[in-house]
């Protein structure tokens, strides 16, 4: 196994085919935070990715910015490692399938820190993401995200960061 711990590749642009590459060497390591925010990893880097994330010790995982879209999300968030407690999907266009995905992911993990910021998600799925929040979960951030009525109850969920969060 590898001695790195933190391995960020922002902006490094490898695509699905280095994303691949880099899954099927991740059960090999011992990687506790994983960044890959605006690598472009796609759909099927990303479901290569979450075959591998069952069989590692990450802590940390950045996915921001990936253009993974629904398919890709979804495996992600079906194979959250569970040592896994702070995970970035923002800028992404979430939509309600992948906050439907999002709920069921934190229920059963260790997530504390959550951030889907700036994403397209329709005031219904950020609601059903603000409702699941268990005592594990510290912060959830849903800024620049459509959350309807769901801010007049803004009390209810002080987990939550609704910085520039639109009606």
């Amino acid at each position: 196994k590898t001695r790195i711990n933190n391995l960020i590749l922002r902006c490094s642009d490898f695509g699905e085919e280095g994303t691949c590459a880099l899954a099927a060497a991740l059960s090999q390591s011992q990687l506790t935070k994983l960044d890959l925010r605006e690598c472009g990893i796609g759909t099927r880097g990303a479901e290569a990715l979450a075959a591998a994330l069952p069989h590692t010790s990450i802590e940390k995982l950045f996915l921001s910015e990936t253009h993974m879209e629904t398919e890709g999300a979804r495996a992600i968030l079906k194979a959250l490692p569970k040592t896994l407690v702070k995970l970035e999907m923002s800028g992404d266009d979430f939509g309600y399938a992948e906050a439907q995905y999002l709920s069921e992911a934190i229920c059963g993990s260790r997530l504390r820190k959550v951030d889907i910021s700036i994403n397209c998600s329709q005031s219904e799925g950020m609601q059903m993401i603000a409702q699941v929040g268990g005592s594990h979960l510290e912060e959830v951030s849903i800024s620049k995200c459509e959350v309807g009525a769901l801010v007049q109850h803004s009390s209810k969920y002080p987990h939550i960061s609704w910085r520039d969060c639109s009606l």
